[in-house]
């Protein structure tokens, strides 16, 4: 679930070149400073509201149905102590994530335990999600609680994970005293990596680091296949670095149809880790069709190409109003919505990729 209000906040791990550990040592950091109940003020009222909630220097995402995180009753609340991190009958779902992690291409271990107490193991429950180079996999921490849980990943370059726990009404306590990983932190926090063609048919490349280790440069690599890679172009790092840093690079010639664009991090030692990869398309179009048009119930929408990221579908009136949205998959070609409960009448529908806009008339019988 992905809601539609969220606060990030970070707890700082500790910035070891070994095994990655959250750092939950500082107490007092989350709601109100370390304290059961709402803060002065803020009685019946949810972090969107409260002027007076302390939620600096946490990595916590909150979410909950309704879009909000209740601290409504003196024994809720969020934050560090002895070490640990506690929660209490938060009546909403909290995500913890980790930053990105060096797998050095093998499998690796994550360590989460924890202590519940309430907990009905339906809704309420915690569960463990990670994603190895992209690619999504998880378990449900099946114990209502708790222990210690140590899976194991598939191999990669890249790991990141959440651990979140979910509560409703009711009296419900969880205590995480470890969170960590045999994955270790990579030489450059990457916060943002984005790729994407200008007027003039280059491709312009953007990143955010939020932190720097012994980072020499980085170089930007190209591929038309999405294998093999060769480098067009380097930017110098920061060395070390703990405050947000921007770059940019243009790729002044890129090949016609798909190209794939990836950092290569270099140490000043010479070793390297591999980040997240961005696909540009230039001078290729994907074409759609809508089937039937006009159509009674179920529109088929026939893309000649396959598109590698996921994909909107958004039904507009003819006055401008967003009537429909749907998610398309990646890796969809024939993708069918029922649209029978429009109205009689012509409407713009609008595929939204990461590379285009493309738009056709339907008429609704």
């Amino acid at each position: 679930m992905k809601p539609i209000f969220s606060v990030l906040l970070f707890f700082m791990p500790f910035l070891l070149l070994g095994q990655y550990t959250a750092d939950f040592s500082i107490a007092g950091q989350g709601v109100d400073g370390g304290n059961l109940g709402p803060p002065a003020g803020c009685s019946n009222q949810d972090v969107t509201t409260c002027p007076n909630y302390d939620v600096s220097s946490v990595d916590w995402l909150l979410s909950s149905p309704g879009n909000t995180f209740n601290i409504n009753q003196s024994s809720d609340g969020l934050f560090t102590t002895g070490g640990n991190l506690f929660l209490s009958d938060t009546d909403g779902t909290l995500c913890w994530e980790s930053p990105d992690l060096s797998m050095g291409g093998a499998t690796q271990t994550i360590t989460v335990t924890f202590t519940a107490t309430g907990l009905d193991g339906g809704i309420e429950t915690v569960t463990l999600t990670w994603f190895v180079d992209g690619m999504q996999d998880g378990i449900p921490l099946s114990s209502t609680t708790g222990t210690t849980f140590n899976p194991t990943t598939s191999a990669g370059n890249t790991l990141q994970f959440e651990v979140c726990a979910s509560t409703s009404l009711g009296s419900e306590n969880v205590t995480f005293s470890n969170i960590a990983s045999s994955a270790s932190l990579l030489p450059i926090q990457l916060t943002s990596f984005d790729a994407s063609l200008t007027r003039e048919e280059t491709v312009r490349l953007t990143w955010l680091t939020a932190t720097e280790i012994n980072n020499d440069y980085m170089a930007v690599e190209r591929s038309q296949n999405g294998q093999h890679f060769d480098e067009i172009g380097r930017v110098a790092g920061k060395g070390d670095s703990y405050t947000a840093q921007q770059y940019e690079f243009t790729d002044e010639r890129p090949m016609t149809g798909k190209n794939y664009y990836r950092l290569r991090q270099v140490d000043f030692d010479g070793g390297t880790t591999y980040h997240k990869i961005e696909l540009v398309h230039v001078g290729d179009q994907v074409t759609m069709q809508m089937v039937p048009n006009p159509v009674n119930q179920y529109m088929n929408l026939i893309l000649s190409e396959e598109i590698e990221e996921e994909s909107q579908l958004m039904i507009f009136s003819m006055d401008g109003q967003l009537i429909k949205q749907v998610r398309i998959p990646p890796f969809t070609t024939n993708f069918q919505s029922d649209v029978s409960e429009l109205p009689s009448g012509m409407y713009l529908v609008e595929l939204l990729t990461g590379r285009e806009v493309q738009s056709m008339k339907l008429a609704k019988r």
